[in-house]
C-alpha cells in the first residue's frame, strides 16, 4: 500500500502541473544539514527547518506545513539534478544540471557552512506517525547551491 501511495505521489507531482484544471501534490524544503554520512549510493543526514506539501484540486490549493527538528533523511540520487541559485526574493532564476555525485559537495558544504538549502525533492516517501515525520527518503530534483555565484 505504501509503495501505490508513493507512486501515486510522484506522478500526481509530475503529471499535476500539466493541466492546469487537474489536481497535484508537490513538495518544497527549507532546510540546515547535519550528521551527514555517505554509504554507497544512498546519503543519510539529519534535517532541521520545514517541509511543505502543497496540494491542489482544479483551482483549490491547500497547504501543510512540518516543522522537522533533527528528521532523518535518506536520498539515493540516481538521476541529474538542477543546482540553483536563489536571489533574494526566494526564486530560482538560474542553474545549472549536475550529476547525482555532485549533490553530496552541496550537502557538505551545506553542513559545514550551516546555510539554509532550499530543496525541491523529486520523488518523496514519508514515514508518519501520530502527525510527524519519523525519516524522509527521496531524490532531489532542484537544490540551491551557494556556490553559484
Amino acid at each position: 500500500m505504501a509503495r501505490i501511495l508513493s507512486i501515486f505521489l510522484a506522478l500526481a507531482f509530475f503529471v499535476g502541473p500539466l493541466w492546469a484544471k487537474g489536481s497535484g501534490v508537490g513538495f518544497m524544503m527549507w532546510v540546515t544539514v547535519s550528521e551527514l554520512r555517505v554509504s554507497g549510493h544512498v546519503t543519510k543526514f539529519k534535517m532541521t527547518g520545514k517541509l511543505e506539501a502543497e496540494s491542489w484540486v482544479g483551482q483549490k490549493q491547500s497547504t501543510v506545513e512540518w516543522t522537522l527538528d533533527g528528521c532523518p533523511v535518506e536520498i539515493s540520487q540516481e538521476m541529474e539534478f538542477f543546482a540553483m541559485f536563489e536571489d533574494g526574493d526566494g526564486k530560482w532564476p538560474a542553474g545549472s544540471i549536475r550529476k547525482p555525485a555532485e549533490l553530496i559537495r552541496i550537502l557538505r558544504d551545506a553542513e559545514r557552512n550551516r546555510y539554509v538549502l532550499k530543496i525541491h525533492p523529486a520523488i518523496t516517501d514519508l514515514k508518519l506517525f501520530q502527525g510527524h515525520i519519523q525519516l524522509i527518503r527521496t531524490q532531489v530534483y532542484r537544490i540551491t547551491d551557494k556556490s553559484l555565484k
